[in-house]
């Protein structure tokens, strides 16, 4: 399935359905972030229940700690 993320155009497996299947299959899972998906944004809680189609739009932002 091909998905855009953070600009990028990105083929992602099938089986990866769902925001949160996303994140993990990304290895990002664990991380503090902000998604948007087709330009609204999720909370956390709604990640695995969101789904993805061919031509989606994400955007994702971690937070980098530092002074």
């Amino acid at each position: 399935m091909l998905l855009y993320i953070n600009g990028q155009s990105r083929e992602i497996p099938s089986e990866v359905d769902t925001v949160q299947r996303l994140l993990d299959h990304l290895n990002i899972g664990k991380k503090i972030l902000i998604v948007q998906h087709n330009e609204e944004i999720l909370k956390r809680e709604n990640y695995a229940s969101a789904p993805l189609r061919e031509g989606d739009r994400i955007e994702i932002v971690h937070f980098v700690g530092g002074g």
